[in-house]
């Protein structure tokens, strides 16, 4: 909050990126899932206020990345055989 007022003068935008287990939670990822929606929710409340302030908020969800964290999450699930 302590940028608001700058981008409430220069009618900024901010944008928050999410990952899809905000939508699509799994039960051994509830962590990563909880922390993803509430990146989810706390662009939909700084949105809220940004109306009022012409501040423009949105989140997205790119979906996959290949990272190596995925990569590993793939060797360990999908192994070939």
């Amino acid at each position: 909050m302590e940028a608001w007022p700058a981008l409430k003068l220069s009618k900024g935008s901010v944008l928050l990126t999410s990952g899809n287990s905000a939508l699509f939670p799994k039960a051994a990822y509830a962590a990563v899932g909880t922390i993803n929606a509430a990146i989810v929710a706390l662009a939909k409340a700084f949105a809220d206020k940004g109306l009022k302030d012409g501040v423009q908020v949105n989140s997205v969800m790119p979906g996959p990345v290949m990272t190596g964290r995925r990569e590993s999450y793939i060797k360990h699930w999908a192994p070939l055989p």
